[in-house]
């Protein structure tokens, strides 16, 4: 049932579900970071151990799929792919765990690194960059808070993160069709494959936004349980519920925009953890509401 699933069971990021999420998206920063310093004091040499190749499968170097989505170009690359990584992570990786977030890092930068090197295979270019992982994550985040408003650095206005994700990827189309360049689109048009494909077959539990429900239909999600079974006490919360999660879900009706927009603009400003308790459970309650479409005006 809904409510003995580990994330209804207390705050993400502090119960068993949400574990070390945000020290993982912390750790994978360091990485990056140490990463990139090491290329610098060691030269082409290294960095050239880590990049993705166009002949990489000829040479079996298979360690390239992984090592070059923690290589950067220069200081700019690095910086921009980081703030990404941080400002979306901050979000997703304290409610998936730091085991899930960092399974969507791995995969979304291995699905854009492939989708890039079928294109480019045995070709003289190279492949380097946490793009393709960034933009699965921003992907994973929008499915799971799509209704979240974020201000674009270079274009302050607010927009919802579901529309953000889907005009991003139809502008990476666009550019790999008309726009030649030295930027990977390919490896982000990846990066969004499977930041998506994580989230439908390892963490759809945590999904409130499926951005192919236009084309087959909007799936069924089982409510959350509003009344306790009959070998239960009325005066207390189904087996597997917290208390405050159940008062949550059985009482008080429909969470209203007003306080949803409340609680977003809060995460926007602040950070999930800047949530109490409280908060906490009427974000929940909002996102099974989205998923049921019973979400009050």
């Amino acid at each position: 049932m809904l409510g003995e699933r580990d994330y209804m069971r207390g705050t993400p990021g502090r119960g068993r579900s949400g574990e070390g999420g945000t020290e993982c998206l912390l750790l994978l920063v360091g990485i990056n970071v140490a990463v990139y310093i090491l290329t610098l004091l060691g030269g082409r040499s290294i960095a050239g151990m880590f990049v993705l190749t166009g002949n990489v499968l000829a040479t079996f170097e298979l360690w390239r799929f992984f090592t070059a989505a923690f290589t950067h170009v220069d200081f700019w690359h690095l910086f921009f792919n980081m703030f990404g990584l941080y400002m979306f992570g901050s979000l997703s990786a304290p409610i998936l765990g730091w085991k899930r977030f960092l399974a969507l890092y791995l995969l979304s930068a291995v699905a854009g690194n492939v989708l890039w090197l079928v294109f480019n295979l045995n070709s003289p270019y190279l492949l380097l960059g946490a793009s393709g992982a960034v933009v699965g994550v921003i992907m994973a985040t929008a499915m799971m808070m799509p209704d979240l408003r974020v201000l674009l650095l270079f274009f302050p206005v607010p927009v919802k993160l579901k529309t953000m994700a889907i005009v991003y990827i139809i502008l990476e189309v666009i550019q790999q069709q008309t726009m030649p360049s030295n930027i990977a689109y390919l490896a982000h048009i990846g990066g969004f494959a499977g930041g998506f494909l994580f989230m439908e077959l390892w963490a759809g539990g945590e999904v409130a936004w499926h951005p192919l429900g236009g084309l087959f239909g909007r799936r069924s999600v089982s409510a959350p349980r509003s009344v306790p079974r009959r070998e239960e006490s009325p005066s207390k919360p189904p087996r597997g519920w917290t208390l405050s999660a159940y008062d949550a879900y059985t009482k008080g009706g429909a969470v209203s925009r007003a306080e949803l927009d409340r609680i977003l603009e809060k995460i926007s400003s602040s950070g999930i953890n800047s949530l109490s308790e409280s908060e906490m459970e009427t974000l929940r309650k909002a996102r099974e509401q989205m998923k049921s479409g019973n979400t009050s005006r």
